[in-house]
């Protein structure tokens, strides 16, 4: 069984699980494939326990998993008394939040799988104390190489990296952790400078779409204020900034012809950016699901090609954590019989303790040197 391919179609149908799990947990595949899955009655999938372990049941056949769920800590309350799985979520190997309110895709009517945000978020007046304790709570029992923040969709000339900054620096106090940010391009490459400076170790500019009509259709309000060449020239800039591999930038499937997506991740690669390419199972009667019906014999080849440019353009993916939402450019190798023994070594080398304060570290160092070679 093709871990990419069972990967893909458990993230588009789902399974039945055992009537007394969770409704939110990681399903581990073989080869450490991580993998969130919605539940849903329906799917030609089925979990059941053997055991101390549980098994994938299926047309195909059967296979061995195991369950990765919510920390016991997410639980727990911070000394305001807020929980700390509202404010945090966790994705095994990292962390991720929307410190300052919904993020893009929850502000569409998603619940959004990676920083757990909805619509109509419990609360947006968390301290920087509060999310820095929460992340102490639940590193006590999760290990983490890394925390992503989202600012959201703002008009703000510096993008949203003002209003996280303060965080970005409050963990950088208190905690030795790689951090990520999602944030809009800003006007100016002065931010992206700002943003690195203030201890950001991984950038995002989402595009979600490449073709410049397209976009201006799906997003006028984003059109308005950032136009598609904006994204474009702050990514080629942060690249020059950030460490090799660590700016990256979604597509989303779907949302345009799939040879539009290729396109993307041409020209993305061709930048030094690492695309990430996401897709939404479309919601019956929705405006997606009149446009696009995912089927796995499209969607597969889009996924060999992104590996494939990325092992060309020798771009690393040690920056992609293991993602179990998204399918990461290197899980690609599954469609294309690629040789990434090393690549896949040195990325379980980075979730190991000495692979995380090694990291760490490294990232410092090339901090320090690069601001000062800016500020030169």
């Amino acid at each position: 069984m093709n871990v990419g391919i069972l990967k893909l179609d458990l993230l588009l149908r789902g399974l039945n699980p055992p009537h007394d799990f969770p409704e939110d947990f990681i399903l581990i595949l073989p080869e450490n494939t991580h993998v969130t899955v919605t539940s849903n009655p329906h799917s030609p999938y089925s979990l059941e326990k053997k055991g101390e372990g549980l098994l994938l049941k299926s047309r195909e056949g059967n296979l061995d998993v195991q369950a990765l769920f919510p920390p016991s800590a997410s639980r727990e309350k911070t000394s305001r008394g807020y929980r700390v799985g509202d404010l945090i979520h966790v994705h095994g190997g990292f962390l991720a939040a929307a410190p300052r309110g919904p993020c893009r895709f929850a502000k569409s009517g998603f619940a959004c799988k990676y920083c757990g945000t909805k619509e109509t978020p419990r609360r947006t007046d968390y301290s920087n104390e509060d999310f820095v304790e929460a992340m102490q709570i639940l590193l006590k029992e999760t290990p983490a190489e890394i925390i992503h923040l989202s600012s959201g969709f703002v008009e703000t000339e510096d993008g949203g990296i003002a209003m996280i900054e303060p965080l970005v620096r409050e963990i950088r106090k208190h905690l030795n952790i790689l951090i990520s940010v999602d944030v809009m391009p800003p006007a100016t490459n002065q931010w992206i400078d700002r943003t690195y400076a203030a201890g950001v170790d991984m950038v995002y500019y989402d595009l979600d779409v490449f073709d410049p009509t397209l976009f201006a259709a799906l997003y006028p309000e984003k059109d308005k204020t950032i136009r598609q060449k904006r994204y474009l020239e702050a990514l080629e800039y942060a690249v020059k900034i950030f460490p090799k591999g660590a700016v990256t930038s979604h597509l989303v499937l779907g949302l345009e012809p799939l040879e539009s997506t290729q396109k993307g991740i041409d020209a993305l690669t061709d930048l030094g950016v690492v695309p990430l390419i996401t897709f939404f199972p479309p919601q019956p009667e929705s405006s997606l699901a009149m446009r696009w019906q995912p089927n796995l014999k499209e969607i597969i080849p889009i996924f060999s090609y992104l590996y494939q440019r990325t092992q060309e353009k020798k771009l690393s993916t040690n920056w992609i954590r293991q993602i179990d939402v998204v399918l990461t450019p290197l899980e690609g190798r599954h469609f294309v019989g690629g040789k990434s023994g090393l690549t896949v070594a040195m990325k379980n080398f980075y979730h190991t303790s000495i692979g995380r304060k090694a990291a760490f570290g490294l990232s410092a160092i090339r901090r320090k040197l690069k601001v000062r070679e800016v500020k030169g």
